[in-house]
């Protein structure tokens, strides 16, 4: 990412103090919002442990754990107190926490203190970076196939609202139930990743003293051709999808996959 390392200086000792049990983190984000380089940053800087022993130790891979108390109280136990969690992880089937207000009171309830909430604002962007990652993974049948069905099935102003809402109520869930949350755009972690991480450790009060920040670069930024426009990126069919239905909403904005940032409001479209 091209972030040089910076010293974070941050109030208490690195290491977890042995006379108290370290309290935890939780990355809240939706994937491809730069969750990799910031949990993989705040892990080798801070000497965290993923819960799980995964970035997304709750997520949907096979080696990954239902969302219960008892997978909290186990991370808790083997000191394993950092995690990200996506809003789409609460869905998965045979969870016993089902919701953003369930789980951020369980979370707190075991530890856990401060919650680094992400979001990434041109939520089409996001998208197709998800679709580009998909391409490389070989989760679609084609690239045809696969934009046409991402891009071109009139979704796309109801995906980017459930995505906006799912996030939004994640973060209102973790401060109704007293955890910090350090809440950061996209552009900001990109643009700061180890301000982004001092932000964070800083709410860790007495844990941490003076760490150097040790940027994390994500292998799947590989994944995306960030230097191509919305068609390069997917297909011209697909553009021309998202264009037909994009261009005259409040979401256009998003067609230039470069923009980070919603125009003013009183900027006229």
């Amino acid at each position: 990412m091209g972030v040089a390392p910076r010293m974070m200086v941050v109030a208490g000792a690195l290491v977890c103090q042995a006379s108290s049990a370290r309290r935890g983190v939780i990355l809240w984000s939706h994937g491809r919002s730069a969750s990799d380089a910031l949990a993989g940053t705040l892990k080798d800087s801070a000497n965290f442990s993923y819960c799980n022993g995964l970035k997304e130790g709750f997520g949907n891979k096979h080696d990954s754990r239902l969302v219960s108390k008892e997978a909290l109280d186990a991370c808790r136990d083997r000191n394993q107190m950092l995690t990200h969690v996506m809003p789409v992880f609460l869905d998965k089937p045979g969870n016993a926490l089902t919701t953003p207000k369930a789980f951020f009171r369980a979370a707190r309830d075991r530890g856990f203190k401060v919650v680094v909430a992400a979001w990434r604002e041109n939520v089409l962007a996001r998208q197709v970076s998800s679709f580009e990652l998909m391409v490389a993974h070989g989760r679609v049948s084609s690239r045809d196939a696969g934009a046409r069905e991402h891009f071109c099935g009139g979704t796309l102003t109801q995906q980017i609202e459930d995505l906006t809402r799912a996030y939004r109520d994640g973060v209102n869930a973790a401060q109704d139930a007293g955890l910090k949350v350090v809440e950061r755009t996209f552009d900001e972690v990109v643009s700061d990743l180890c301000g982004t991480v001092a932000a964070v450790t800083d709410e860790l009060e007495d844990e941490f003293r003076g760490s150097l920040c040790r940027p994390f670069e994500s292998p799947h930024v590989l994944t995306s051709q960030r230097h191509k426009d919305l068609a390069g990126r997917t297909t011209p069919e697909a553009a021309a999808c998202a264009s037909k239905e994009l261009r005259h909403s409040a979401y256009a904005w998003m067609l230039d996959l470069g923009r980070r940032h919603p125009p003013p409001r009183n900027a006229s479209r």
